[in-house]
């Protein structure tokens, strides 16, 4: 190290007296570092609260318990990816529940025996991590909250795994699509996606929502690799027609882009794999749907070079179709938003 290098020179800052002052001082100081966990668009990031505060010293660790950063953290992760937090926290309250500004005060007033830590962390488990069809209920003395952080439990809790449909292709949030699954991995998948659903939900009908609001969702992982943080979506599954031989033809409507978390193969099962994945917010969403455009433009403009056909033939047409559907859409969907922002323009002035 060359101390006469700027680049090479480390600033070490301290304040001796901070151990002196109350801890109300203290507590508002921290508060300017304590990040929580997934604060950022980093799904990797512990946060501060939980992965370096609590290391300083038996105080601050006991501090990062309180719900005196637990409460501001909330706050904010709703107010900036209100689709994730926000939604995730309007499920853990009874139906018809108002969303107002105080709407995390009241769910820690709602919910018996809550703390803001515990909502935080309800609403990570229940709605930004998926883990697939709940089926097996154990008896734990822990619950990984992430890779690198545990909350100490001893309450039953479910455990659920996902199979991943697996096929590279484009696909935009809302837009309904139809699959054949016919491979024995994917019949596998189905059977265990539609198990506690009625038969008539098994036979074609259209499914109705659970009384959760809930429908058959699965990973639908439709970029490459398939390996943790590559992008992938959740779907729903709003008809199934089940074959005899266990084939299915299903309508699927991707509903949230996510992160891959852990990615395994079953085995014994001819090669399906599970996966756990994080959702991600509005932000990182666009980005996505940005890339698979481009990529697809991108590939067909080089199919085009390379036999000057690529344009003629049915799997280019199909891919431009979906082009053209994704950009009329954005252009409806914009002009829609014009029309609502003059509406309130009019009654304003009115």
């Amino acid at each position: 190290m060359d101390p006469n290098n700027s680049r090479d020179r480390t600033i070490i800052c301290s304040f001796k007296q901070f151990s002196a002052l109350d801890e109300e001082m203290m507590m508002h100081i921290l508060s300017f570092i304590a990040d929580a966990p997934l604060e950022f668009t980093d799904a990797s990031s512990r946060g501060t609260i939980t992965g370096v505060l609590p290391f300083v010293n038996k105080k601050i660790n006991e501090f990062c318990k309180r719900d005196y950063f637990w409460r501001a953290a909330l706050k904010r992760v709703c107010v900036n990816e209100p689709s994730l937090w926000k939604e995730g926290l309007m499920q853990l309250l009874p139906e018809g529940t108002k969303s107002t500004e105080g709407l995390v005060d009241y769910a820690r007033k709602e919910i018996p025996g809550s703390t803001y830590r515990s909502i935080f962390q309800s609403i990570f488990e229940t709605h930004i991590r998926f883990t697939g069809r709940k089926f097996r209920e154990v008896v734990a003395t822990y619950v990984s909250f992430d890779s690198h952080l545990t909350f100490i439990l001893s309450v039953p809790c479910l455990v659920g795994l996902s199979a991943v449909f697996y096929m590279r292709g484009m696909v935009r949030l809302g837009q309904a699509f139809g699959l054949h699954f016919f491979e024995p991995r994917y019949r596998l998948l189905i059977a265990e996606v539609m198990r506690d659903w009625p038969e008539s939900a098994r036979r074609g009908e259209l499914i109705a929502a659970s009384t959760q609001r809930r429908l058959p969702t699965f990973i639908y992982a439709h970029m490459s690799p398939l390996a943790p943080a590559t992008p992938a979506c959740l779907v729903q599954v709003h008809s199934c027609m089940i074959h005899p031989d266990g084939s299915a033809d299903v309508m699927l409507t991707p509903v949230a882009y996510v992160s891959l978390e852990r990615v395994w193969e079953r085995s014994n099962s001819g090669r399906l794999f599970q996966a756990t994945c994080l959702r991600m917010g509005q932000s990182q969403s666009r980005q996505i749907e940005s890339q698979q455009i481009n990529d697809v433009m991108e590939n067909e403009f080089h199919q085009f070079a390379v036999n000057g056909e690529g344009i003629l033939n049915i799997r280019s047409r199909g891919a431009l179709n979906a082009i053209i559907s994704h950009l009329v859409a954005a252009q409806e969907q914009d002009e829609e938003q014009d029309e609502i922002d003059n509406m309130i323009f009019l009654e304003g002035d009115g």
